[in-house]
């Protein structure tokens, strides 16, 4: 009896082990990668973020909710970018805020879908840490336009945590939960262009992780359909914008005539240097600076495909399949990318070595990659000989990345530029209101951004006029403190576009010189 007591205790003695340790190893990805990345409450609105605020206060709701963008069809970002708007206005550290503690549930995801792969809260902590800290997330997490890959991220990851929990020889998951994952993939295609090619791909990455699944004939039928259905409801998205509202404008035409314009060897060797440099910079990440193409990159990406070629050989049959559908996955994003973005940065004169090198490009891949290159690390620790090895590796690389992150210069871009634009012409419009008497109309000259790395607009100077674009964002009515406010736009162009593009606040904002009653006063450009 005492035996049996004693083997209780024992027990557990182990449970509570194994969960405090559970405990301390997530802690450790996510207080580094909190550390790593706390800069970006300080970071600011660019680019695409002024231009979506601009349609949210100019369109209104649906509209702006249901526009396909630069070839995606971000229904779901869109969503959740009005409501942020809506709550938080102008207040950058807000967003971002979300932005991070979105990015910190992402590395929580990665470590419990390695936990699960692997059975190891070692390994489950480096894999979050490896990629959770990498300086490669700063491109999609330092821009909020890009946040709908951060959310796809999430779908993907917290899709792929609940298949690998089902187990070959046990029951087999309903007809309901497998239209639930299809349901996330699918809003997954709503919330950033890749999110197409990873629920195209679901059916056989599901059929690698669960292969018993596909033996119930209706879902197996159903999973077969379902990249029709993804396809189908790419196009019918965008079209259905078309119909309700407007025709796609010269700059969507021109995005999407290029998914279709690139040549095989331009998308070929974007594809290559996707995946090599997000291979490359996340498995070096500060441990040393690194330019790409380097020899450290050759080497960087040489130890990762050699450790992922011998975990596939010492693993089994299921260990591998596991490892193709993490590698499908990244592959897939990558692929994605440069079909749609490949020839389009050639136009613009941007080789596919630099533009693969664009960091909102490498967010969800890299975090797959993570996630494959501790699976494969699993199944080499059988070998004895391995274990010790690799647990003083995985030691040395977490010490020399926080002596590297402590001596590197690399910081989050703050955007001080747009953010001083901003605030400047907000102190003018209110100085020059207040100066004002009470009921009268003032008129400001609609003063644009000295250059267009300013405030990020490079596309078309129509995207974003000036003050007036800045004053409709920030203030929610025309008629501020009594005043009624009005910008004298000198180019007739753009205020007849606006007055008859469906706008509801700039067609009243923006004026002709001859429609001024005063001669507008104001301050030169900040």
């Amino acid at each position: 009896m005492a035996e049996g007591l004693e083997l209780t205790r024992a027990q557990h003695a182990r449970i509570a082990l194994a969960r405090w340790s559970g405990v301390a190893g997530l802690a450790a990805p996510l207080v580094l990668t909190a550390l790593v990345y706390r800069g970006i409450l300080h970071t600011y609105f660019w680019a695409d973020d002024f231009m979506c605020m601009l349609k949210i206060v100019d369109w209104g709701f649906f509209r702006f909710v249901f526009e396909p963008f630069a070839g995606h069809v971000p229904l779901l970002r869109n969503v959740v970018f009005d409501v942020t708007y809506q709550l938080f206005g102008l207040h950058a550290s807000a967003f971002f805020a979300i932005v991070l503690l979105t990015h910190l549930a992402n590395t929580w995801l990665v470590f419990r879908l390695v936990r699960t792969l692997t059975a190891s809260v070692l390994l489950a902590a480096f894999g979050a840490t490896l990629w959770g800290a990498s300086p490669l997330d700063a491109g999609a997490l330092g821009w909020y336009a890009v946040y709908g890959q951060v959310l796809l991220t999430t779908i993907v990851l917290a899709v792929l945590d609940r298949i690998a929990r089902w187990r070959d020889d046990g029951p087999l998951p309903s007809r309901a939960m497998v239209a639930g994952w299809c349901g996330l993939m699918l809003a997954g295609v709503t919330c950033f262009g890749i999110g197409l090619a990873e629920a195209a791909v679901f059916p056989l990455v599901l059929f690698l992780l669960l292969p018993a699944a596909f033996r119930d004939p209706a879902l197996r039928r159903g999973l077969l359909a379902f990249p029709v259905l993804v396809g189908a409801s790419y196009v019918g998205l965008q079209r259905f914008y078309a119909a309700c509202f407007t025709p796609p404008d010269a700059h969507e035409m021109f995005t999407r005539q290029s998914l279709f314009a690139g040549h095989p060897e331009t998308i070929s060797a974007m594809f290559w240097h996707l995946t090599l440099y997000g291979v490359s910079t996340t498995l070096v990440g500060f441990l040393h600076p690194l330019t790409y193409p380097s020899a450290l990159a050759c080497a960087a990406v040489a130890t990762y495909f050699a450790v992922l070629v011998a975990g596939a050989t010492a693993a089994d049959a299921r260990g591998r399949r596991r490892l193709l559908a993490l590698g499908l996955l990244a592959l897939a994003a990558y692929a994605s990318v440069a079909v749609g973005r490949a020839q389009l940065a050639l136009m613009f004169g941007m080789a596919p070595v630099r533009s693969a090198q664009q960091g909102r490009y490498h967010y969800l891949a890299p975090a797959l990659a993570s996630c494959a290159l501790c699976v494969a690390l699993a199944h080499l620790r059988r070998w004895r000989s391995m274990r010790l090895l690799g647990a003083a590796c995985l030691a040395a690389w977490l010490a020399g990345s926080i002596s590297g992150y402590a001596r590197s210069p690399w910081r989050i871009d703050a955007r001080p530029a747009a953010r001083q634009y901003v605030e400047s012409a907000l102190a003018t419009i209110n100085s020059v209101v207040d100066r004002s008497p009470s009921g009268s109309e003032v008129d400001l000259p609609n003063v644009p951004a000295s250059s267009p790395s300013v405030m990020g607009i490079r596309l078309d100077p129509h995207t974003f006029p000036g003050w007036a674009g800045v004053y409709a964002i920030a203030v929610p009515a025309n008629v501020l403190r009594g005043r009624r406010v009005r910008f004298v736009e000198r180019d007739r162009a753009l205020v007849a576009s606006f007055r008859t593009g469906g706008s509801r606040r700039m067609a009243e904002l923006l004026i002709t010189p001859g429609e001024a009653r005063n001669r507008p006063v104001g301050a030169s450009p900040p």
